[in-house]
């Protein structure tokens, strides 16, 4: 690669490392913000930092927990295929609203170098789903799975205990208050997103969906031990 390209490629933030890049994001929204209150972007900029720092020592301690005899796989973290994974996780472990993401994201990365990254193409299908989903699609498609045959990891239960009052379904009527209508809307919204990415099939109609979860759905749940390793 010549100079010159090396140049145009540091200028493009899609190609900086994961932290790099969320670094740049911190600094730009920083910028902005001081430009339009000053003395503002500053502390934005100290509060994010804080968080993200935190998120993503979080994610790692969660992941180490999960690797099993760490220090006979170090070689493996150098790899370029491992990196890739780490790098994405880490972005994605940034942005996560509450614990649930960083869980999920640590156990398919752990499972991946666990077994030596010989699943790494499937794991990185996974990650990128991960990646399309907000911590409330994943709440639901957990949910989606609580009283079925598959059961549930007891981790992620008592997760979906505590966020009952979140997914309760709605059912909206004609006169429900609109707020009441609104919810509704959303919850099927995001059902229709996890049909989109291929994790719930509609074997209902629009109008009166009746959703059953895809065998992709049950491949990432089960690489990350949700539930049980089996058909």
């Amino acid at each position: 690669m010549s100079s010159d390209e090396s140049t145009d490629r540091s200028r493009n933030p899609n190609d900086w490392p994961a932290e790099s890049r969320l670094a740049g994001t911190t600094f730009f929204l920083a910028n902005s913000l001081a430009s339009l209150v000053p003395g503002l972007g500053g502390a934005v900029a100290e509060v994010i930092g804080r968080r993200r720092q935190k998120r993503i020592q979080q994610f790692v301690e969660l992941l180490v927990g999960r690797i099993e005899n760490i220090e006979q796989k170090l070689d493996i973290f150098s790899q370029p295929a491992c990196i890739e994974l780490l790098e994405e996780a880490a972005e994605q472990a940034c942005g996560g609203e509450n614990d649930l993401k960083r869980i999920t994201l640590a156990r398919l990365i752990a499972a991946s170098i666990n077994d030596g990254l010989v699943n790494h193409e499937t794991d990185r299908l996974l990650l990128a789903i991960l990646g399309e989903m907000t911590d409330y699609e994943l709440l639901h498609l957990l949910n989606h799975f609580k009283n079925s045959r598959w059961g549930i990891d007891e981790a992620y239960e008592s997760i979906l205990r505590s966020a009952q009052s979140v997914l309760e379904l709605r059912i909206s009527y004609t006169d429900s208050p609109q707020a009441e209508s609104d919810r509704h809307e959303v919850q099927r919204a995001h059902k229709a997103r996890l049909e989109r990415l291929g994790l719930l099939a509609n074997e209902g109609t629009a109008s009166a969906p009746r959703y059953n979860s895809t065998r992709i759905a049950r491949l990432l749940l089960r690489r990350v031990d949700a539930i049980a390793p089996r058909e």
